[in-house]
């Protein structure tokens, strides 16, 4: 199974896991004892099947290597880097947000040069584009552990 499908069926299982702990609440004061077991062993089963894909999957991320910029890095860092530059990207988005609100409101003219901060915010934005891609390509050639 590749890295991908082995992420996704995990997805899956999420969300399974999610909708049964709704159903038992919801179950528990209609239905009988037998039942609501019977739904807590379901989600027992659907937990260990999480918790195999679940280290799986970092196992392969932490052993599965890709290049960026001409640097080496693991699959995990990777990712842990395109997070750091999403946020990094919502902070600059919001700064240029609230500064054009801000200058609008309170009539004065801002001192931040946006047009470098948008010059920016599109660097960023393509280098998250570039790692996503990276990422996506070695999801679908990693065979998950």
């Amino acid at each position: 199974m590749f890295l991908a499908e082995a992420i996704k069926e995990k997805d899956y299982i999420d969300e399974s896991i999610r909708n049964l702990q709704h159903h038992i609440t919801i179950m528990s004061t209609i239905v009988d004892e037998d039942t609501v077991n019977g739904y807590m062993k379901e989600l027992d089963e659907l937990y260990n099947r999480y918790q195999k894909f679940s280290i799986s999957i970092e196992r392969s991320k932490n052993s599965a290597f890709i290049k960026l910029n001409d640097t080496k890095v693991s699959l995990s860092d990777a990712f842990v880097i395109k997070e750091s530059m999403e946020y990094k990207l919502k902070v600059y988005e919001n700064i240029i947000s609230d500064v054009l609100i801000y200058a609008k409101e309170s009539g004065e003219e801002s001192c931040l040069d946006l047009d470098y901060l948008f010059g920016e915010t599109e660097k960023i934005r393509l280098d998250i584009k570039t790692i996503g891609g990276e990422i996506d390509y070695a999801l679908w050639r990693i065979e998950a552990s």
